[in-house]
């Protein structure tokens, strides 16, 4: 005989698990279906900012800085084009090889060879360019240029130093430019609101600013803003396709009150003797000649001196003769101080 409480009791325990089960898989699919709205609707944006980050990389782009004229209009300081010996590494299997070819018309130092393996496998795995030689001569450029279908990887790219066309009359009032440390390029990447990319250079010594004189004094508006280029990249950050340029805005022009003409008066007649002029237009109180001797070549120092020329130069600066015609030391432009 059945026993109606019995199959009451398990109707109803039936019951409870049906419920339980629908209640679970309710609950499973209002989940599904929470954070399928999250990802194509709610929370699109950020998963398409993560996206486009994971598969994109942003470089810097240097901006030319500004050039410095006297007060008629003529240029003091310029930007001269260099040109840099440039690999791209992706289709180079023997890297000792290339250097050995390159190495029989154009020479390469032990230093610059030595560089070039340090970053050569990286460079290549990132498909980022290698510079094989910085500032390249006329003879090297046509020695290279007559043998450029031989590298079918290798081009010459033009670069910027910072020149003044006037080294040693403006050498204390214009000054000059340096590397950047990374405590000062992190502040003016800051105040651009950038932050501290791979960078697309400009000027062949890499980063600058002004050190000395109206380069330092007037270094925010000369130097420019940083522009971006985009390229599309695989998972390990290999380069494939530029997808967008944001241009660099050059740096403001410089015009000043001083006066390249009476700049070499006052030169002329101090001699390198030890000694200052400061002339001032009485009009409007504006420095016109601002000549300190002895003098220096700026252009040596903005774009780089060897310990043994940085020496030589400190000690003629220093030990310099108040007397013209007992002056020893030669300058660095073959001028004698």
């Amino acid at each position: 005989m059945i026993d109606l409480n019995e199959r009451f009791s398990e109707k109803r325990n039936f019951f409870n698990r049906l419920i339980f089960v629908y209640v679970f898989f309710g609950v499973l699919f209002l989940y599904l279906i929470y954070k399928t709205f999250s990802l194509q609707i709610s929370s699109y944006s950020d998963y398409e900012l993560a996206s486009l980050e994971n598969k994109t990389r942003e470089f810097l782009v240097q901006p030319r800085r500004g050039i410095i004229y006297d007060r008629n209009g003529e240029i003091i300081v310029n930007n001269k084009p260099s040109y840099n010996l440039i690999l791209d590494p992706e289709n180079i299997d023997d890297i000792d090889e290339l250097i050995s070819e390159i190495n029989k018309f154009i020479n390469l130092s032990d230093a610059e060879i030595k560089n070039i393996n340090n970053i050569f496998s990286n460079k290549k795995k990132l498909n980022r360019e290698v510079v094989l030689k910085r500032n390249l001569t006329n003879e090297e450029i046509a020695k290279f240029e007559v043998r450029n279908y031989r590298f079918p990887d290798i081009q010459i790219a033009e670069r910027y130093s910072r020149q003044n066309l006037y080294p040693y009359l403006f050498s204390h009032s214009i000054g000059y430019v340096g590397n950047l440390d990374e405590e000062k390029l992190q502040e003016i990447l800051s105040s651009q609101n950038l932050e501290s990319n791979e960078t697309i250079f400009t000027y062949s010594n890499g980063f600058l600013n002004g050190k000395t004189g109206l380069e330092y004094i007037y270094d925010n508006k000369l130097r420019g803003l940083f522009g971006k280029k985009i390229y599309e990249a695989d998972a390990s950050g290999r380069l494939l396709h530029e997808k967008q340029v944001i241009p660099a805005i050059a740096g403001e022009d410089l015009y000043t009150t001083l006066d390249i003409q009476s700049q070499k008066v006052a030169f002329d007649n101090l001699n390198n003797r030890r000694g200052a002029v400061v002339a001032v237009d009485i009009n409007d109180g504006s420095i016109v000649t601002y000549v300190s001797t002895p003098s220096f070549s700026v252009n040596k120092i903005a774009n780089g001196l060897s310990q043994k020329e940085f020496d030589e130069l400190i000690n003629c600066l220093l030990y310099t003769s108040d007397a013209a015609d007992d002056m020893q030391c030669v300058d660095l432009g073959g001028r004698r101080i």
